[in-house]
């Protein structure tokens, strides 16, 4: 059991409510739910009774577990908190990774961040869409902004920072570049990276699907990006390598948290 997966579980016990220990741990509820459910799955019985979903309460089992485990929770974190102390300035600076170039979309995040912990020293810099977690776990980056969803065990899913459409990419000669919107019935056949059949779309060229805000950094001659009505949207998220949370992870997550989930359309 890692040591956020027993955060989870003694805050859970605290709170007896999935949504506010998700709001208390600056985490989604289906990251909580998600830690919860491993944990039973690994013991091989149930921690969390669920029957009414308004009134949860820890099983017996669940119970005890988490008398055995606060006082060995508490050491840990006394421990690491030292650690962190003796660390001194080298533990000073936070570095945030970003898919793309839109790091200016987040500046009002960024300036409250550096209002209100000057001793903090802001790093942003950029991650390739191929390896967005590589930085996380070589110790190059302390956080990344990804698009959700995110299954990674080692990993901890923050507060969402912002969502927004999907659009397609295509050829300003073809027969959709004209067309205001279309529904993925008609692109039926586009994700992430992949080209749309040619049956569909003509011979020439090809298209893609794209975040709605590239066009605004990325505005490339002969391009015309159309609404996907019917997608889902996306979800962006803080993501940071749960055994190395910091004190100015934490800080960022609240900071996040407190702006809320921005559509930026």
């Amino acid at each position: 059991m890692e040591l956020r997966d027993i955060e989870i579980l003694l805050t859970l016990a605290q709170e007896l409510h999935f949504g506010r220990t998700a709001q208390r741990l600056q985490l989604s509820q289906a990251r909580i739910s998600q830690s919860i459910k491993g944990q039973e799955r690994r013991l091989g019985a149930l921690l969390v009774d669920r029957t009414n979903p308004r009134n949860i309460r820890l099983t017996p089992l669940g119970t005890q577990l988490c008398a055995d485990l606060l006082p060995a929770y508490r050491d840990v974190r006394q421990a690491l908190d030292r650690a962190r102390s003796a660390a001194g300035s080298a533990s000073t600076m936070l570095r945030i990774g970003i898919i793309g170039g839109n790091g200016h979309d987040y500046r009002s995040i960024w300036q409250t961040f550096r209002t209100r912990y000057p001793e903090f020293v802001l790093q942003i810099r950029s991650i390739s869409f191929t390896d967005p977690f590589g930085p996380l776990r070589r110790g190059e980056t302390d956080v990344v902004i990804a698009w959700l969803p995110v299954e990674e065990p080692d990993l901890t899913v923050g507060p969402t920072l912002f969502t927004e459409p999907v659009v397609a990419a295509v050829s300003e000669n073809r027969e959709l570049a004209g067309v205001k919107g279309r529904s993925t019935q008609r692109i039926s056949t586009v994700s992430n990276g992949d080209t749309v059949s040619t049956s569909v779309l003509g011979s020439d060229g090809a298209i893609h699907n794209v975040s709605d805000h590239l066009p605004r950094y990325y505005n490339r001659p002969g391009v015309s990006y159309l609404p996907i009505t019917d997608a889902h949207l996306l979800r962006w998220a803080l993501v940071w390598h749960s055994e190395s949370e910091t004190d100015q992870i934490r800080a960022l997550a609240r900071i996040v948290g407190e702006f809320g989930r921005p559509d930026h359309r």
